[in-house]
């Protein structure tokens, strides 16, 4: 898989912040901010992981690509666009 440029942010579980992250924990993920989040996440099912959900969220519209790493981790590629409409001014 190739990336063109990405910004990496890690979401910790809140809470939880000071232990390790749990496989198939949705509540925490690596979120990848990129302009090529579809292809980014084909690009990683192919490579053995797991698509869950391609398109915009629901109620935010943020496009999203969300798969399952090989070792069962939730990683999520976030349209830069979008993230950065999100933001507080």
């Amino acid at each position: 898989m190739q990336l063109l440029s990405a910004y990496v942010y890690v979401c910790a579980q809140e809470g939880n912040n000071d232990q390790a992250a749990e496989v198939g924990s949705q509540y925490q993920k690596l979120a990848v901010i990129t302009s090529t989040e579809a292809a980014d996440a084909a690009a990683a099912a192919a490579a053995g992981g797991k698509a869950e959900f391609v398109g915009a969220v629901p109620g935010v519209g943020t496009k999203v690509g969300a798969t399952r790493d090989l070792d069962g981790f939730s990683v999520v590629y976030v349209n830069y666009n979008d993230f950065e409409k999100e933001q507080p001014r």
